[in-house]
This record gives C-alpha cells, structure tokens and sequence, in this order.
C-alpha cells in the first residue's frame, strides 16, 4: 500500500493550497449527489471476458479555492455496480461486484468551467454475484473485500452548480483470492452531478 501514498500527493497538495489562499476568499465545502452509468469490466485470461453496464450513486463534497484557473479538492462516497460478462466453453453468464467508492480527486478547473481530474479511489466490496443459466450464486468468499483504483476523468460544471463527468478508474488490486488468476477492476463511468446552493 504504501508504493500507492504517492497518488495521495496532488490531493495534499490542492487541499493546502486551498487552506492557504487569502482569508476573504471562501473555502468552505459544497455538497452534492450524483448518478450515473458504468461500464466496466475485469482482466483475465481464464475465459474471455465482456463489458458489463452498471450504475452509480452518491454524495459528493468540493473544497473549492475560487480563483480562475484553480485547484478544487472532491470527495465522494458512491455505490458502484460493476463486474463483467464471461464467456466460458460450457457456459456464460456474469459476475455483478458492488462497491462502496471513496474517490478523492483534485481537479483543475478553468474560467470557463471545464476540468480535469485524477486521483485515488479506494473500494470496500457489498456483494459479490455469479449469475449464469437463469441462476444466482453468492460469490463473496472468492473476491477481496478491498480494492483500490486510480481515476482520471474530464467534467464540466455549469455555474458551480450542475455538471457532466466522464471518469476511468484504473483497478490496481488484484480483485480475487485465487492464486492461478489475476483479476483487475476496470471502469468507466458517465455521471450527472449536482451542486446545492
């Protein structure tokens, strides 16, 4: 884990800057939800594997700097479907993962309200399911309970209030307890967000 304290870098980063801008300048946090799709899927070379579509869910909270071409800090808690289809010689079916998600981003935002982000996303699995032939199978017992991904994304917030994010996280944990098999967690995400005043 700690080879990964390096992408915490940026976050530390943005977040003091932040603390230290001018006092007349406003820091405090704003909240939001947000909502979107997933596709995602997972590495491996034990049978051939597809594009899973998900959901995702959650609140989120920026620590914004408010100067032009600034750093904003995001933090988010979502609940994130994802997983993928397989396609095996005697049968096919899908594994369905469910994270809880705590992204921690800096962004880089201009004037005009577009950005760019990256950071760390830390992931604590829900439920685990195996579905195939019409059934569903706890799978649980055979995934990490952690995960740990980095995402890179683009957005654009319109008027600090209503916005648009494309994001990819990148899984960096192996996702299963087999020792034969390497399994990573691949997701990209499209989401609607929204600021409350």
């Amino acid at each position: 884990m700690r080879k990964y304290y390096l992408f915490l870098l940026p976050i530390v980063v943005c977040v003091s800057f932040c603390v230290a801008q001018d006092t007349k300048q406003s820091t405090r946090p704003s909240f939001g939800v947000i909502a979107g799709v997933t596709g995602s899927t997972s590495t491996g070379d034990d049978y051939n594997k597809d594009k899973l579509i998900g959901w995702q869910a959650g609140a989120l909270m920026f620590l914004d700097c408010g100067s032009p071409d600034h750093f904003v800090f995001g933090a988010e808690a979502n609940v994130s479907s994802q997983g993928s289809k397989y396609d095996h010689v005697a049968f096919s079916g899908k594994v369905v993962l469910t994270y809880l998600n705590i992204p921690l981003v800096a962004q880089l935002r201009d004037p005009l309200g577009f950005y760019a982000e990256a950071g760390v996303q830390p992931g604590f699995l829900l439920s685990a399911k195996d579905k195939y032939n019409g059934n569903t199978y706890d799978y649980k017992d055979t995934v990490n309970s952690f995960d740990f991904g980095i995402p890179v994304g683009i957005g654009y917030i319109f008027k600090r209030r209503l916005g648009l994010n494309v994001r990819y996280i990148f899984g960096v944990y192996d996702t299963g307890k087999a020792e034969n098999e390497k399994d990573h967690n691949h997701v990209w995400a499209l989401r609607l967000f929204y600021v409350f005043p």
